[in-house]
């Protein structure tokens, strides 16, 4: 159950400890009474409520819907508690490291990875310079937002209520973005796949993202692509498409980005190793490909 905790908090963990208790209740009142022609039977039903009852579960707290590490992290542009305007990809195209730290009020993990001082001592020492809370002479090449993505209000994250873990707000020094439907919704929660809390990404420049997970140093995680130096270097991100059919045919479909200075318009090639039953390996080369203008780290 520890490893459940750890993805799962308060209501979905308690939902689960109150359910397996109550099963095993059951097995050992079958057993009791000598229950052993129709136990076979009886367990088999319970393995299928079990079943429905996990798929339930999973449905509610979206199991394995993170974001893959590699994937393009989707733009955003978000209102703090303070009234100023924050852009992703304008900080991204900055060559600004992004740290997005997805909590909810109520979550016991999130308040503890909160309060550590992680993020806090990341966007002190590492933060733009010139921003607010940020050190004198920081490194000047990371960013960091929390956003409460569960709806919950801003007195909650001022640590009114009985909903809340506590005070998010004092002492925290970087912006932070509430969901409530007031100025800004969890949409980007969406967009993002939150399926557990907290979740913590890492996005580089080049607009792709990594899970950071809840990591004391994770100023020691950043091993992004450096900024544009080449004239032309275009990209061609990892497919997560479906790769295998027995019937008919498959048409991936590919994303490109400009990770050079000059602005790209059209590719020579693109190489494609494929695969059938017969003939192990195949290169398919497309050719001429136009490609709307895409400015430094544009993505189509």
């Amino acid at each position: 159950m520890d490893v459940v905790r750890d993805h799962l908090c308060d209501g979905d963990y308690l939902f689960c400890v109150l359910y397996f208790k109550m099963m095993r209740m059951v097995l050992k009142y079958i057993y009791s009474k000598g229950i052993v022609v129709k136990s076979n039977k009886i367990y088999k039903i319970l393995c299928i409520i079990s079943a429905i009852i996990v798929i339930w579960v999973c449905s509610l707290t979206k199991c394995n819907a993170q974001l893959p590490d590699g994937s393009t992290a989707p733009d955003w542009t978000l209102t703090d508690i303070n009234g100023t305007a924050h852009n992703l990809y304008s900080y991204l195209d900055n060559g600004y490291t992004v740290f997005l730290d997805f909590s909810a009020i109520w979550c016991g993990p999130c308040w503890s990875y909160h309060t550590s001082g992680a993020l806090e001592d990341l966007y002190i020492h590492h933060g733009p310079t010139g921003f607010p809370n940020v050190v004198l002479n920081p490194t000047n090449d990371v960013m960091v937002f929390m956003i409460e993505g569960d709806q919950g209000t801003l007195a909650e994250l001022n640590g009114v209520g009985s909903s809340t873990q506590g005070d998010w707000v004092t002492g925290t020094p970087y912006p932070i973005f509430c969901t409530d439907g007031t100025v800004n919704n969890d949409a980007v929660t969406s967009a993002y796949d939150i399926g557990y809390w907290p979740t913590i990404y890492m996005i580089c420049p080049d607009r792709t993202l990594i899970e950071a997970g809840q990591d004391p140093n994770p100023y020691s995680l950043i091993t992004c692509n450096p900024a544009a130096f080449l004239s032309n270097d275009p990209k061609i991100f990892q497919y997560f498409g479906p790769n295998s059919t027995c019937q008919g045919s498959i048409t991936p479909v590919i994303s490109v980005q400009n990770n050079g200075i000059n602005i790209l318009t059209s590719l020579d090639s693109i190489r494609v190793t494929a695969a059938t039953v017969m003939q192990p390996t195949i290169f398919l080369l497309l050719l001429s490909y136009t490609t709307p203008p895409l400015l430094s780290f544009g993505l189509k």
